[in-house]
């Protein structure tokens, strides 16, 4: 079976693997098929961090973050790693 390659939504290099589930920077719960993936450095320093950031707030689950939360987090997390 051959390796499917991706685009990471956080830093936009192309990588090949499974990749990671990039919510919460990322509305919906991307499967491979969809292309959307974080490649394992950004999930690392974005996606897990986006996480405990809701987790703080005590937000677990994805159904229950708005979408003003969702922008407000994005930009928070990709406007500070630069």
């Amino acid at each position: 079976m051959e390796e499917m390659a991706y685009t990471c939504l956080c830093c936009k290099k192309r990588f090949k693997g499974y990749g990671n589930d990039p919510w919460p920077l990322a509305r919906e719960s991307y499967s491979p098929e969809d292309g959307l993936r974080a490649c394992d450095e950004c999930n690392e320093l974005y996606v897990r961090r986006g996480r405990r950031m809701l987790a703080s707030q005590g937000i677990f689950d994805r159904s229950t973050v708005t979408e003003a939360q969702m922008r407000e987090l994005y930009h928070t997390i990709m406007d500070d790693k630069d």
